[in-house]
């Protein structure tokens, strides 16, 4: 089954983005009503970053995936993508508390941590890198994304965030046509 236009993989195979996307969906679970790493293309993110800048840790990636399923298999007689919520959760913890067994380069904790990093870098980003597909990671948290400027009133505790500023990403800025200043800068 192809997959659509939009998860055009470059570095992942399809078995390896099915799983990174299911991991996404439990360290940021979402739905369409209530989006989370899924929904904002956290994986679409990673494969494009280990295609480019991460390309070090391909190696990392591919051992820790494979770890996974393995870990899986031997905990549920089962690969990750079709375990239940609940045992994936158990999987991702016992990675997490470094009790997870067949994790050698990298351990357990270490490739935890780096998928948790770069699926809240992928959820939270600006679009321009892949992730935070339609602004759900930006809308999540309120972040107006990248401004010109902010006001005093935008920066205080508790300001009304229903009169910010429309959410602008890098390719909106670039759309903006500011007048260069006298000194060339």
């Amino acid at each position: 089954m192809p997959l659509p236009k939009d998860e055009t993989l470059i570095f992942f195979s399809k078995p390896d983005n099915a799983l990174v996307k299911a991991i996404c969906g439990r360290l940021i679970p979402g739905s369409p009503e209530d989006p989370g790493a899924v929904e904002a293309g956290a994986h679409q993110y990673i494969d494009h970053a280990l295609a480019g800048y991460y390309h070090s840790q391909r190696t990392a990636y591919r051992r820790g995936l494979t770890a996974i399923n393995a870990y899986s298999q031997s905990q549920y007689q089962k690969e990750f993508v079709e375990l239940s919520n609940d045992q994936q959760d158990s999987v991702l913890t016992d990675m997490q508390k470094g009790t997870a067994t067949g994790f050698e380069s990298p351990k357990a904790p270490d490739f935890f941590n780096t998928l948790f990093q770069h699926v809240r870098e992928g959820t939270f980003c600006d679009p321009a890198y892949h992730g935070n597909q339609n602004l759900v990671g930006w809308k999540m948290i309120g972040f107006d994304g990248a401004q010109v400027a902010h006001f005093d009133s935008h920066m205080q505790v508790g300001a009304d965030q229903s009169e910010r500023t429309p959410i602008l990403t890098l390719a909106d800025m670039e759309e903006l046509n500011f007048p260069a200043p006298e000194n060339g800068y």
